[in-house]
């Protein structure tokens, strides 16, 4: 065998070429070739270990072996999910040693276990079957919360109203807390004499509020920013701080009088499980809830401020508004927060507040009429994402156009609070 020919260092590698066994290893062999040449040609390529390589060999070695992979330049420590997209740069040596299982996909195989994946506890990203154990080997439980509220007409009475429905979903032990979109103004405000200190001073309050409580706190909220006023939702983490902002992108009329557009799918962490969100008129577009299933989500938070006439209202008290539908298309949970009751000038929200499943069954449901704080812990072995996954698959011609958007997403993922004005925002 090639490794009877070389006496090895007491650390277990080959001598150096500059070393004093080395030469004379060479010269005994013949022709003073060196030890690289020398076992190619006696191993006829065989590996003498991840050692023998640079450095860049022995990462891409990890990779196959599934112990770490390449870190994406755009990604920071904290967020796992962009570890799901390979990096462009290839490794000056691979390992010859190549896994097949998932090639020609933008997400990692089941077998390279990324580092920061192993944090985020989703699920396999294989798709041989459509229920699949999470990343780290068991099931991974959330208990989440969805609380319908009353909007009241002044901020005060707003937050008064997020801190007695909060301690009530605390009560209740939930993980992670969604109110409705606008909760801390209420939808019907006068956005127009609104101030950026007012908005700054309620985030505030609501970032305490979740550290008092030590659990995530997702609210919506108008959010001023470098191109005007926003119609946001941002998350905060147990101990308080502002980790996510996402920004309205697709606005109804009422919205455009008072809002700016944003400019990026929602990607972020609840726990280490990788989530989404959209904003109320955006259930209608699918795309971004798709791409960002793609990136990794497994969990669709829907702030929600319903702004119908009465009968409208009434028709949507049924439940037929497409929740049930895009959780199942995507394999993910689905958590929608709505307003309930009167809204002011003849308009009303039909509540309906919900929380379902991949399977499209509805785990929570609130009523139509009043306050409520609806929870459901969510098996996050069951959020496969598998459709999704396999929507990047074909048709072929469009499989590299998937992987690139993929990959912008996560990149504006990791940017997600820039440009906003929030306290303590920490990306």
């Amino acid at each position: 065998m090639c490794s009877q020919r070389f006496s090895r260092s007491s650390h277990g590698r080959p001598p150096g070429p500059g070393s004093r066994r080395a030469r004379s290893t060479s010269s005994a062999v013949g022709g003073g070739k060196s030890i690289a040449s020398i076992s190619a040609l006696a191993c006829s390529g065989l590996r003498l270990g991840s050692r023998c390589g640079p450095r860049r060999s022995r990462h891409r070695s990890a990779i196959v072996a599934g112990s770490a992979a390449p870190r994406s330049p755009w990604t920071s420590r904290r967020r796992p999910w962009a570890a799901a997209i390979p990096s462009r740069r290839r490794p000056a040596r691979p390992s010859r040693r190549r896994s097949t299982t998932g090639r020609g996909m933008g997400i990692a195989a089941p077998g390279v276990r990324a580092v920061r994946w192993a944090s985020m506890r989703t699920c396999s990203t294989s798709s041989s079957a459509e229920s699949q154990p999470a990343r780290d080997g068991g099931a991974r439980r959330l208990r989440v919360a969805a609380v319908q509220m009353r909007f009241l007409p002044t901020i005060d009475g707003n937050l008064a109203a997020i801190e007695r429905l909060l301690a009530a979903a605390a009560r209740r032990r939930a993980d992670a807390v969604l109110f409705p979109e606008c909760a801390t103004t209420g939808y019907g405000y006068d956005f127009a004499r609104l101030r950026p200190a007012e908005v700054r001073a309620a985030l505030e309050a609501v970032g305490r509020l979740a550290a008092r409580h030590g659990t995530n706190v997702l609210v919506g909220s108008p959010v001023f920013g470098r191109g005007g006023l926003y119609n946001g939702l941002v998350v905060f983490d147990r101990r308080g701080r502002a980790t996510h902002c996402y920004a309205k992108c697709h606005l109804t009329e009422m919205d455009r009088s008072h809002f700016t557009p944003g400019n990026a799918v929602s990607l972020f962490e609840i726990d280490g499980i990788a989530a989404t969100s959209v904003i109320c008129h955006e259930r209608r577009y699918p795309e971004l809830v798709r791409l960002a299933v793609m990136a990794g989500a497994r969990i669709l938070f829907h702030p929600n401020a319903g702004m119908d006439p009465l009968a409208v209202s009434r028709k949507k008290r049924c439940g037929k508004d497409g929740i049930v539908a895009r959780a199942f298309e995507n394999a993910i949970y689905y958590v929608f927060a709505n307003s309930v009751g009167p809204q002011g000038q003849g308009r009303w929200s039909a509540g309906d507040s919900k929380i379902v499943g991949p399977d499209e069954k509805v785990l929570a449901l609130a009523d139509n009429h009043g306050e409520a704080v609806i929870a459901a812990d969510l098996d996050m072995s069951q959020a496969t994402g598998v459709y999704a996954r396999r929507g990047m698959e074909g048709p072929r011609f469009l499989a590299a156009r998937w992987k690139q958007m993929v990959r912008a997403v996560t990149k504006q993922a990791a940017r997600s609070l820039r440009g906003f004005d929030l306290p303590e925002a920490r990306g």
